[in-house]
């Protein structure tokens, strides 16, 4: 993901936080992998042990979104 400005240039602060707002998942790690992926954070995250949705909530300053996975069982 990226955190950008209004003009769409990436920006490196304010860093991002990911947190698993419902769903039962984790984040594991919020990192910059750097080149060639200069600007864009990476998120590793685990989904809960029931199939449906989680949510992860992720914020960057004043920003605030939401992304929402639908996992299975196998």
């Amino acid at each position: 993901m990226r955190v950008v400005d209004q003009s769409w240039l990436s920006l490196l602060e304010p860093a991002p936080t990911v947190t698993a707002a419902s769903g039962g998942g984790t984040v594991i790690e919020v990192s910059l992998p750097g080149d060639p992926f200069t600007g864009v954070y990476r998120v590793r995250v685990r989904l809960g042990d029931t199939a449906g949705v989680t949510i992860f909530q992720i914020k960057a300053g004043d920003d605030t979104s939401e992304v929402r996975i639908d996992g299975s069982a196998n």
